[in-house]
């Protein structure tokens, strides 16, 4: 396991915008200007939309994962899958307006 104690970091929030904060202080603090944005892809725009706010002069390139399940069933086949949409739709308007409210918020300067 040497290697995850060399170049592994493991980050410690709770939600989408402490999550995107971390990575903010992280990139900068590693010198970073571009990143891949890993993550699910439903929950890719609210992920980039938290993480470009936080770093408003990086490059971010997104690189949403489809399970496979997602792949092949239709969304509105499953209630518990329609459910996640609507919940991550709803949570990335939140976002959205939170963002516009308090745009400077993200300066790319660790707090």
């Amino acid at each position: 396991m040497r290697w995850v104690r060399c170049c592994v970091d493991f980050d410690r929030s709770l939600n989408t915008l402490g999550n995107a904060m971390e990575i903010r202080r992280w990139a900068v603090h590693r010198g970073f200007r571009s990143l891949i944005v890993v993550t699910s892809h439903y929950h890719m725009p609210r992920a980039m939309a938290e993480i470009a706010h936080q770093l408003p002069d990086a490059t971010l390139l997104p690189f949403p994962v489809i399970s496979e399940r997602m792949r092949t069933e239709p969304w509105w086949a499953s209630a518990a899958t329609a459910k996640l949409l609507v919940s991550e739709y709803l949570k990335y308007i939140v976002a959205q307006l939170r963002i516009r409210l308090n745009p400077a918020h993200g300066t790319g300067e660790p707090s």
